[in-house]
């Protein structure tokens, strides 16, 4: 029984088809915004980063969060498996969309290896993941402060926006 409308509509946002809801590491989760972007939900302090839960309130992001860990024995959820573990967390083409905007914000920067001391990461992990290792959510929203963009954008490969230039950010025509 849904008590009150942020649980009602965290359920919604839960049992949606193209449901992101996504671990991060640990105790973080990533819940998208019905608008654009994301927040980022802790369920062990029950914080979540959106303006409803700086209120003080538990919001519709952590109540989806709540949703999608949880089963009817209070256990992880089978069906979120692969969303949940560390190396599988993004899907190909979101995988895609984060390596483009690391080689955009790679020559941005430099290299590697700036760009990896902007990430906070050794270059050679860096470069790896931005050729073959798997990538994970932790990364993606690196990769979205460091360029000042929402998640949703790198995700979804609207960042950095088609035919921009590395080196001086200016768009086409």
């Amino acid at each position: 029984m849904v008590s009150d409308v942020r649980q009602e509509r965290g359920q919604l946002l839960a049992q949606t088809e193209d449901n992101r809801i996504k671990q991060v590491d640990g105790s973080l989760w990533f819940c998208p915004s019905e608008k654009s972007g994301g927040y980022l939900v802790n369920v062990e302090s029950g914080r979540c980063s959106c303006p409803d839960s700086q209120k003080g309130t538990k919001c519709k992001h952590f109540w989806a969060v709540e949703f999608v860990r949880a089963t009817a024995d209070g256990t992880l959820a089978v069906a979120h498996a692969a969303k949940t573990l560390p190396k599988c967390d993004l899907t190909a083409e979101e995988r895609r969309n984060v390596r483009e905007a690391l080689r955009f914000l790679r020559t941005r920067s430099g290299g590697w290896k700036s760009l990896a001391k902007s990430l906070r990461c050794s270059w050679k992990t860096l470069a790896n993941m931005a050729s073959r290792q798997a990538l994970t959510a932790g990364v993606a929203i690196r990769v979205a402060r460091l360029a000042g963009v929402p998640i949703d954008d790198v995700l979804s490969g609207k960042y950095p926006p088609a035919g921009t230039c590395p080196h001086c950010g200016r768009g086409p025509g």
